[in-house]
C-alpha cells in the first residue's frame, strides 16, 4: 500500500516548506491542476478567471464534481451516515438529530439554491472534463489522478477523504476552508462566525488530510460579514461574496505553492462542528436582527470591497493566541 508521502521536518516555530513533486520551474509552463468540488457555483469564477490562470501559469481541463447518487438507496445510505456524524458531534441521539435534520432542511435548501448561479452546472460540464463522483473517496478518482498526473489538486467543497484515499493520491491536495479552522473546523460556511456574532470570516487555503480541516495552513484571507435582517439573506449574499473572494485567495496562495515560497503552520484545530440545531438557528436568527441597526447605518449597502483589500479591517484572521484568549 502506497503511503503519504512525509512532510519535511518542522522549523523551531512551527512551520514547513510546501513540497511539490516535479520541477520547481517558472510560472511559464502552464501546471496542470485537478479541480474537485460539490459546488459549480462557489468555483465559477475562479474557473472563469483565464487571467489568473496565465498569471499563475496553471492550467484546469478536469473537474471531479461530487453529487448525490439518483439511487434511492444509496441516498438512504448517505442520509443514514450523515445523520449518525451529526449526532456524535452534537452528543445528542441520532433520533433527536433526524428531528433536526427534518425540521431545518427546508431553510438550508433555500440558501443553497439562493446562492446558485444558474449557469454553473453548464459551464463546468462545458468548459472542462467533468467526472462526477457521489463521493471523494471514489476509486475513480485516485485512477483519475494515477492516469493524468496532474501538479496538484485544489478542493472546494465536498466530503472528508479517508486515509486510505490520501494515501493511494499521489499528488498533493489543499483545500480551501470557510472559516479559521483554528475557531471551527467543518460546515456549514460563515453559519459559525455569525453564531458567534464575529466581524467577519476567512477564508482559509490549508494542506488536505485525513482529519476534517485540520491540515497546515498556508494562506489566509478575511471577509466582513454581509449582515442581512434574515439569516437566510446573509447567508445567502455571504455565499455569493465567497464566490468572488476565492480567487484572490487562490492568487496568492497557489502562486506562493508553485514557486515554493508558501510556508505550511501548523496549529491547534478548533472544534469540529456540523450543521446546527433547531436552537442554534434560533440564536444565529437574532443575531442577525440585532446587528442590521448598526450595519445600515453604516451603509451596509454601499459597494462591495474585499476586506482583504480594506486597511481598516486590520488583520484578517484571528491568530492561534487570540484563539485562546478568547475561549471559543
Amino acid at each position: 500500500m502506497k503511503r503519504i508521502r512525509p512532510s519535511p521536518d518542522p522549523t523551531p516555530d512551527g512551520t514547513i516548506e510546501t513540497p511539490l513533486p516535479g520541477e520547481t520551474g517558472s510560472l511559464t509552463a502552464p501546471h496542470d491542476v485537478l479541480l474537485m468540488t460539490s459546488n459549480a457555483s462557489l468555483v465559477l469564477p475562479f474557473l472563469r478567471d483565464r487571467a489568473l490562470h496565465r498569471r499563475l501559469g496553471i492550467e484546469i481541463r478536469r473537474a471531479v464534481l461530487q453529487s448525490d447518487s439518483i439511487r434511492p438507496l444509496d441516498r438512504m445510505r448517505h442520509l443514514h451516515r450523515g445523520l449518525r456524524q451529526r449526532a456524535r458531534i452534537h452528543g445528542i441521539p441520532l433520533a433527536v438529530q433526524a428531528l433536526h435534520h427534518f425540521t431545518t432542511r427546508g431553510f438550508w435548501r433555500r440558501v443553497s439554491l439562493g446562492a446558485q448561479s444558474a449557469d454553473a452546472a453548464f459551464v463546468l460540464h462545458r468548459d472542462l472534463e467533468v467526472h462526477p463522483v457521489a463521493t471523494f473517496n471514489d476509486p475513480r478518482l485516485v485512477a483519475l489522478t494515477q492516469n493524468h498526473s496532474p501538479r496538484l489538486g485544489i478542493v472546494i467543497g465536498g466530503n472528508q477523504f479517508s486515509r486510505r484515499t490520501l494515501e493511494a493520491i499521489e499528488i498533493p491536495l489543499f483545500n480551501v476552508h470557510i472559516g479559521d479552522p483554528r475557531l471551527v473546523r467543518g460546515q456549514p460556511p460563515i453559519f459559525w462566525d455569525i453564531y458567534e456574532n464575529r466581524d467577519q470570516t476567512c477564508l482559509t487555503l490549508h494542506r488536505v488530510t485525513p482529519d476534517l480541516d485540520a491540515g497546515p495552513i498556508l494562506y489566509q484571507r478575511a471577509m466582513r460579514i454581509p449582515w442581512r435582517s434574515t439569516l437566510q439573506a446573509t447567508l445567502t449574499e455571504g455565499r455569493r461574496r465567497l464566490a468572488r473572494e476565492i480567487p484572490l485567495l487562490l492568487d496568492e496562495g497557489l502562486q506562493r505553492i508553485l514557486t515554493r515560497t508558501a510556508v505550511e503552520k501548523n496549529e491547534p484545530s478548533g472544534p469540529l462542528r456540523t450543521f446546527p440545531t433547531i436552537g442554534q438557528l434560533a440564536r444565529a436568527r437574532r443575531i442577525c436582527r440585532r446587528r442590521i441597526a448598526p450595519e445600515a447605518r453604516r451603509k451596509a449597502a454601499t459597494p462591495y470591497l474585499p476586506a482583504g483589500d480594506d486597511p481598516s479591517t486590520g488583520s484578517p484572521c484571528v491568530t492561534g493566541t487570540e484563539h485562546r484568549e478568547r475561549g471559543t
